[in-house]
């Protein structure tokens, strides 16, 4: 059963305000019993008040308290964590403003029970298509290795008319949708859904669901430039301009069918996690000059650790709404750090129980000039045979090769910032266990990062 709802946010508070109330009101239509915490990236103080004024209006409004943290609570607690004896450079890797740190210290909250995490610019809206044989663009017809991606595309002219689709089916409760097939053994959910095209990859005798995922609608929020050829192909037949994926705003994301697998695939606008297992940290790093998101790599991780651990990617999407104009040109780069840790972490064997320990020593030893290097060349030639590989896709289809047009903008990929990102997740790896230990038996005295106000 999920326990907890978290919500990181960061400088958005009219958002939050309007996303919280709803979740809340949501919990309380289906007399369910949860707690929130907002988990606070802001880095200015009027911000940061903004957000608590609002908490607190929250709760007289609901009768109910909502836990909160920030980069003030996180370095109050840390301090506890290192007089409890974990090392102060792996404590110092949970500072930061990007919302795969502030996922950690919620992980750090919530050992030992089921979560789930929202975006602030979601909302407890449900949809899907009713005739998925009319998805305009199948993202895992031909992707990288880094994919996997279970989902399809329907564009639209507008967001207004993604929302309004009558061929939409509608319905509300995401939690209860996560909750379904989270923590659930593989083998019982297969003669479920034997008769609802449910697709596992992987070996259906074993293993269970440790994460479960939502698809997305209203808002692409980010398309990376791994898709874009496809997807200006998606778009010039779905009858949109062909410039238009960068600032799409129309678009429903989701699975065609119920897909448990096991592999990289993992979006993050809502999605849910068993924690009665130690899983693994999120990425700290976000920076979209580094690659597109470093969230997207925790269904790697996730294989890592555990060989038998699968994600349920239900047949649903969320309403995800970010408000005003957002551009998305930072999401596109010549270079990801995805491809790093990807590097990084090959040859560790799924049979290995120390597997995740080799990768982070890998991403550590990154210090060594000679390992940078290595690294480096084959990123590089990987990411030139890929730039080749889009410019004639996109020829063939005569569009914009947006990926080229890109490379020449100022989101360059920084060597040496994800370098250093790595070797502070690599720290942040060998010392995760310690980190979940001393929070579990500082939490059963009554220490937490997160606070009531």
């Amino acid at each position: 059963m999920i326990r907890t709802i978290a919500i990181p946010t960061k400088g958005r508070p009219a958002t939050l305000k309007r996303t919280l109330g709803k979740y809340i009101e949501d919990a309380k239509e289906n007399s369910r019993e949860v707690e929130f915490i907002v988990a606070d990236g802001s880095t200015k103080a009027a911000s940061r008040n903004e957000v608590k004024a609002i908490l607190k209006e929250i709760e007289h409004e609901h009768r109910l308290n909502v836990r909160y943290l920030s980069n003030r609570e996180v370095e109050e607690f840390g301090k506890e964590l290192v007089n409890a004896g974990v090392d102060a450079e792996v404590v110092a890797q949970l500072h930061g403003k990007t919302v795969g740190s502030l996922r950690n210290v919620v992980l750090l909250e919530t050992i030992g029970s089921q979560l789930m995490f929202v975006d602030d610019d979601t909302q407890p809206k449900l949809a899907r298509k009713k005739a998925p044989q009319m998805a305009v663009f199948r993202k895992n017809e031909s992707m990288s290795e880094l994919a996997s991606d279970p989902t399809a595309f329907w564009f639209y002219p507008s967001r207004g008319e993604a929302l309004t689709d009558r061929k939409l089916e509608k319905e509300a409760d995401p939690v209860g949708m996560l909750a379904t097939t989270l923590g659930q053994p593989v083998e019982a959910l297969w003669p479920e859904f034997r008769n609802q095209g449910l697709l596992v990859k992987g070996d259906r005798e074993r293993g269970t669901v440790l994460a479960t995922t939502l698809g997305v609608y209203g808002d692409p929020a980010g398309l990376t430039w791994g898709g874009y050829p496809k997807l200006l192909g998606g778009l010039t037949r779905a009858g949109v301009r062909a410039g238009a994926p960068v600032g799409v705003r129309g678009v429903l994301r989701v699975p065609v069918e119920e897909v448990v697998q096991t592999g990289p695939y993992f979006p993050t606008h809502a999605f849910a996690l068993d924690h009665s297992k130690q899983l693994p940290p999120f990425p700290q790093f976000e920076d979209p000059r580094d690659g597109f998101s470093g969230s997207s790599l925790y269904g790697m991780l996730l294989g890592l650790m555990y060989s038998n651990a699968y994600i349920s990617h239900r047949p649903w999407a969320i309403y995800h709404d970010p408000p005003g104009a957002r551009k998305y040109e930072d999401h596109v780069a010549p270079l990801s750090i995805r491809d790093l840790v990807i590097h990084a972490s090959e040859g560790i064997p799924r049979n290995d129980s120390k597997r995740l320990q080799k990768l982070a020593d890998t991403l550590v030893a990154l210090e060594e000039p000679s390992g940078v290097e290595w690294i480096a060349g084959a990123v590089e030639a990987r990411s030139e045979a890929l730039r080749e590989e889009m410019g004639a896709r996109a020829a063939a289809l005569g569009v914009p090769d947006l990926y080229a047009e890109a490379r020449s903008g100022e989101n360059g990929f920084s060597p040496s910032k994800a370098r250093k990102a790595l070797i502070g997740f690599g720290k942040l790896l060998q010392g995760w266990s310690s980190l979940i230990q001393t929070a579990k038996v500082l939490k059963d005295q009554g220490t937490r990062a997160s606070v009531v106000l």
